[in-house]
């Protein structure tokens, strides 16, 4: 007996609303009498019939690696020509960063520690490039911006070496 007369059907107080049984409801037929689509009770046949689609991860790989090996080969570049630019007479490093760790650490100690930094950064955005697909497109910027910076520098070291010995 409903304690509540205005309640239509609905129960109050203790039970479980309609709906809530925790048992399936039985799927119900479809306009030609075949279970709806989506329904856990479709046939072997038409199960068995259902094409499977893959898709393909969004991104290019090779287009990625393209990017992390020019910022590997970017950082290298820059370290040789940063050490051969250091052995030019009245040349000196204009980053401060790398100048304070030179004086801590020494030369080679600075120059490894830089190509190695850039090596973990290159990994670290291959990492996110891999498991976050929305950060692909960010990471492939970052890793193409960085080359180009990079080069840029490896440039300019080249360029004051150059203006030392022919200049």
């Amino acid at each position: 007996m409903n304690p509540d007369p205005l309640a239509k059907g609905r129960q109050f107080g203790r039970g479980t609303p309609p709906g809530r049984s925790g048992k399936a409801a039985a799927p119900r037929p479809g306009p030609s009498g075949q279970p709806p689509t989506g329904s856990a009770t479709l046939c072997a046949e038409n199960a068995a019939a259902t094409p499977t689609v893959t898709v393909p991860p969004a991104g290019d790989p090779f287009v990625m690696r393209l990017a992390l090996a020019a910022l590997v080969l970017a950082e290298v570049a820059d370290a040789v020509t940063t050490w051969a630019g250091l052995q030019v007479p009245h040349a000196h490093e204009a980053n401060p960063l790398l100048r304070a760790v030179m004086n801590g650490f020494g030369m080679p100690t600075a120059l490894l520690a830089r190509v190695v930094v850039g090596v973990l950064a290159a990994a670290a955005l291959r990492s996110v490039a891999r498991h976050a697909p929305r950060l692909r497109a960010p990471a492939l910027a970052i890793a193409f911006g960085g080359a180009a910076l990079w080069w840029v520098a490896a440039a300019n070291n080249a360029a004051v070496i150059a203006a030392s010995r022919f200049g």
